[in-house]
């Protein structure tokens, strides 16, 4: 729940609100796949398409001549040789404006991690946007014990403006929002044990500082109160509890297989937090080999919140993969769910297209989703390291009344 910190190199927007005008406290951002805008860094645990495995690297020149049977990598032994990737991000996000990020990465496989072991990937990333939002961090994975043992560490740091549109589906609809200024600094490790079968059992601990204010300047406030800050500095901690079954045939694109992800992450005061609450999540991605060079990817999402959560603690779409096409942060409320599908077609050895589409929602109680957002897009991509079969992806999406490009670095999910 690091959303602003992730082991992820994608560019794609920070989640990270600030002070709520609904009434709900504050939080911290999902620091569970920290993301900073344009470098996302994700922890590698839950999703596929983080800094376990999405870098780019740029590697000869693409091929000009089209093959209907490239094969795909099916997965196996990793190679042994390290993989170098770096590589500019241009972005532009409807919250923060236009931008440049830069990730780099670098993808090795020690011997003494065994030869069934994904990849290790230590990663840094940064970006700068011109409304004057910037960030970086860095992130580590690793695995080793013929991948008995999987550990995943992020630090990273955010400066951002951007604007809040409060919490629920009528409140973002009615366009209405503060401008707020936030930085943000935390970091994340995580330690999962195999348990036999493809499982994975372990815990995280999660921290954060938070420091939210409202841009007074441009807002129509009587002029006794311009220049009072109205600020709130939040300090956030936790632990929680990962249970995760991995069958992917490769950790950077898979072609069959499934990731199943369930957490649980206790705020308390107890652990140095000054909230309490808690955030439950599920996600299922599974994956089919539909002819040569064809893979149909299936995703199911669902996140809760309960207790005393800040504001940007809570679910929201367009932070990752759920949902692309939407404003991030947006639409945010106490629980949400996503599904989506994407079909993903790589025609050359260097060139592929993706569609996708998907729908989803937000609410504050179980059964109270009386709104259903949708989500179409497609997507170029281009292979940019061929040992790991890492993508540089452009795409774009389309909601309700909103949309949204993106560029970044492996698969959205």
């Amino acid at each position: 729940m690091l959303c602003l910190l992730s082991p992820q190199l994608s560019a794609e927007e920070t989640n990270n609100p600030s002070p709520a005008t609904s009434g709900r406290g504050f939080a911290l951002p999902d620091f569970d796949d920290l993301t900073v805008k344009g470098v996302r860094i994700s922890s590698g645990g839950s999703e596929p398409s983080n800094l376990g495995g999405q870098d780019p690297v740029s590697v000869g020149a693409p091929r000009t001549s089209f093959s209907a049977s490239v094969p795909l990598p099916t997965g196996g032994a990793p190679p042994r040789k390290g993989e170098f990737v770096a590589a500019p991000i241009p972005f532009f996000s409807p919250s923060i404006g236009f931008g440049i990020g830069l990730g780099a990465a670098y993808i090795y496989s020690p011997p003494f991690a065994g030869t069934n072991a994904q990849p290790w990937v230590t990663g840094a990333g940064g970006f700068y946007s011109d409304n004057g939002s910037w960030g970086g961090g860095v992130a580590h994975k690793m695995n080793w014990s013929e991948d008995r043992w999987r550990l995943s560490a992020a630090l990273a740091y955010a400066n951002l403006k951007y604007d809040f549109f409060g919490v629920g589906s009528s409140a973002a609809e009615a366009g209405r929002s503060v401008p707020l200024q936030q930085t943000a600094d935390g970091g994340l490790i995580e330690l999962l044990r195999g348990i036999g079968d493809h499982w994975y059992v372990g815990g995280r601990y999660l921290f954060g500082h938070v420091q939210t204010a409202v841009e007074t300047s441009s807002l129509n406030i009587p002029p006794p109160l311009v220049g009072i800050p109205l600020r709130l500095d939040t300090q956030l901690s936790a632990f929680g509890l990962h249970l995760q079954r991995d069958t992917r045939d490769s950790t950077f694109y898979p072609t069959r297989g499934a990731l199943f992800d369930a957490e649980a992450t206790f705020f308390d005061p107890l652990f140095g937090s000054d909230f309490s609450f808690q955030t439950y999540t599920i996600a299922y991605n599974h994956y089919f080999p539909l002819a040569t060079n064809h893979v149909l990817a299936l995703r199911g999402y669902g996140r809760a919140t309960s207790g005393n959560a800040p504001f940007f603690a809570l679910a929201s779409f367009g932070s990752g993969a759920d949902l692309r096409g939407y404003t991030p942060g947006r639409y945010r409320d106490s629980m949400m769910f996503t599904l989506q599908a994407e079909y993903r077609w790589r025609f050359t050895e260097r060139f592929g297209l993706v569609a996708f589409g998907g729908f989803g929602g937000v609410a504050p109680e179980l059964g109270q989703f009386d709104t259903l957002l949708p989500s179409l897009g497609a997507g170029l991509r281009y292979v940019l390291a061929k040992k790991n079969n890492v993508s540089l992806r452009f795409d774009a999406a389309w909601g309700r009344g909103d949309h949204a490009f993106y560029v970044g670095i492996g698969e959205a999910f």
